[in-house]
């Protein structure tokens, strides 16, 4: 009888640390298979298999599209790709991107749970925004554990927070307390019945593979919304699962609701500064124009009055830019935007793009 032997461990901001922690914990020959989703950029160095060789005896390394699961090892998402869990391999397609990540942890967790129900252990470590969390439903769903990083110690603590918000978290734990944990659940024997249904959810495509053959297909799921894509601008569908929402696109862009509202605001403000640019350009051009010693025209007067008004709708558009609403109406200087749980400060955003 198997143990809880697949494990499934998501993280953003702050997770490396917690997870070179929880890998230095577990011993060689554990009988239990771990993969690894950290938000990373596309054009990232690719030194974590190197960082967590170092600190741990299992083997850690990029995972191969279609390679076989085996025990005592790492697998870890390769970059710009999503790493998926089936019935005895692993998948790693370039999907569209899920909570603005590729890979995302969303993908990873329902795979898992899909493929091995009660076996596996969902990890949510340190991180903003809250990617994972509709996964880790899922792994409840199916009969598996949720455990999160101690919202005290993560480092990013939206991850972490808003898994104890929105599911039944069975281990709320330390960095240092997960290893032991993940070793002990691998030792405790789970009853699995792999059933049609398992092996009919496993072997279908997920939603990251499918792109835009689900709009195709009828097989989309949810009901139009009012909101489009900030990724490609198409319709979304809105799905409720347990106390979230969630949206996707028709070809396969997904959100919850937490990152449409992070990437809706990033994308508003970009938009935003671009008018201002060109007001300010554009009123720069008539003061210019009005004080060219011929004629152009139109009266040098008429010129710099108009530079004078678009000048002023520039400086209201900036004070808005400068001093902009926070997610709950409240009005913050740009630059002292609180940096709570839930929401990761404006220049994080911007970072990880």
């Amino acid at each position: 009888m198997p143990g809880h032997d697949i494990v499934v461990i998501g993280g953003s901001a702050g997770a490396l640390e917690a997870l070179l922690v929880i890998v230095e914990a577990l011993p060689a020959g554990l009988e239990a298979s771990l993969f690894v989703v950290i938000h990373t950029s596309a054009g990232g160095p690719g030194i974590l298999p190197d960082l967590l060789q170092r600190r741990c005896r299992l083997r850690a390394s990029y995972a191969r599209d279609g390679e076989a699961i085996e025990p005592g090892r790492i697998y870890i998402a390769p970059s710009d790709r999503h790493l998926l869990v089936k019935r005895s391999r692993v998948v790693t397609p370039h999907g569209p991107k899920e909570n603005l990540f590729r890979p995302a942890v969303d993908p990873l967790f329902r795979t898992a749970a899909r493929a091995y129900g009660p076996r596996v252990v969902g990890v949510i470590l340190s991180g903003w925004l809250d990617d994972g969390v509709r996964g880790l439903l899922v792994v409840k769903h199916h009969g598996g554990t949720a455990v999160a990083q101690s919202i005290e110690e993560a480092a990013a603590a939206s991850m972490p927070l808003s898994a104890m918000q929105n599911v039944e978290v069975d281990h709320v734990a330390r960095a240092r307390e997960i290893g032991p944990l993940i070793v002990e659940m691998a030792a405790r024997p789970v009853f699995e019945e792999v059933n049609d249904v398992m092996e009919r959810e496993s072997s279908e495509p997920d939603v990251s593979e499918l792109g835009s053959s689900a709009l195709l297909q009828g097989t989309l799921q949810g009901s139009p919304s009012a909101f489009t894509c900030p990724e490609c601008g198409g319709s979304l569908w809105e799905k409720h699962e347990g106390k979230m929402s969630s949206y996707r696109c028709h070809v396969g862009h997904g959100y919850s609701a937490m990152s449409l509202l992070a990437e809706q605001a990033d994308r508003t403000e970009d938009r935003l500064w671009q008018a201002l640019r060109s007001i300010e350009e554009q009123a720069a051009l008539y003061r210019h124009l009005g004080g060219q010693p011929g004629p152009i025209g139109v009266p040098a007067g008429e010129l710099r009055a108009a530079a004078r008004q678009l000048e002023e709708r520039a400086s209201v558009l900036r004070s808005l830019l400068v001093e902009k609403p926070d997610a709950r109406g409240a009005r913050v200087q740009e630059g002292a935007e609180p940096a709570r749980a839930g929401r990761a400060p404006a220049s994080a955003r911007r970072k990880r793009r």
